[in-house]
């Protein structure tokens, strides 16, 4: 199921500070896999402006994941 973030901004947002916060990874080129395996979604960048990535869209496995991702950073 894929979603444009533009439509979940401020969930999206919510979530990425608070994954970022407490990430332990090693090498900050897995940030953006890490967080998609930490919310069962695929993060879609369709391009990036100097080293900043440009989001799109976020793909969620499946419908249920897209509704906890909303029930909880909502």
């Amino acid at each position: 199921m894929r979603v444009e973030v533009d439509k979940i901004r401020p969930a999206y947002k919510r979530a990425k500070k608070e994954f970022a916060r407490t990430w332990r990874g090693a090498d900050i080129t897995t940030f953006w896999k890490d967080f998609g395996d930490a919310h069962h979604m695929k993060v879609i960048i369709d391009r990036y402006v100097y080293t900043f990535p440009c989001i799109s869209c976020l793909e969620f496995a499946d419908e249920k994941y897209y509704a906890w991702f909303m029930l909880r950073w909502s």
